[in-house]
């Protein structure tokens, strides 16, 4: 990882912050942006056998029900043994893509944390 310039962090911040923050349209494209700031390597595409996808985008995850059934659910970054990244949208700093406020997410993440 390479420390980038005051430079390149001030064109990152104003290239980025004319977005309007649409997730979906914008996440995958900032994360890239984001690695080519800091020198990083970039995920790869997906492949059809889900064991393989140890860096991606989009990397599918089975959530199991109590009835012992499963349902398809999507990870936005992936990178094995180093992060599960979710993207939401960033317009609005108070609230969540849920419409919940920021620290209520705060509250379910750290939830989250103690359950792996």
């Amino acid at each position: 990882m390479r420390e980038p310039t005051a430079e390149q962090i001030d064109k990152f911040i104003a290239d980025w912050s004319k977005s309007g923050g649409h997730e979906r349209g914008s996440g995958q494209h900032f994360l890239l942006d984001f690695c080519d700031l800091l020198g990083l390597e970039k995920p790869s595409p997906p492949v059809a056998e889900n064991a393989l996808n140890a860096y991606t985008f989009e990397r599918r995850v089975d959530r199991r029900k109590p009835d012992g059934s499963s349902t398809p659910n999507w990870i936005d970054l992936y990178k094995r043994a180093h992060l599960v990244l979710e993207t939401k949208q960033g317009v609005n700093p108070r609230r969540d893509i849920c419409g919940q406020t920021t620290s209520f997410t705060d509250k379910r993440m750290k939830r989250a944390e103690r359950h792996p």
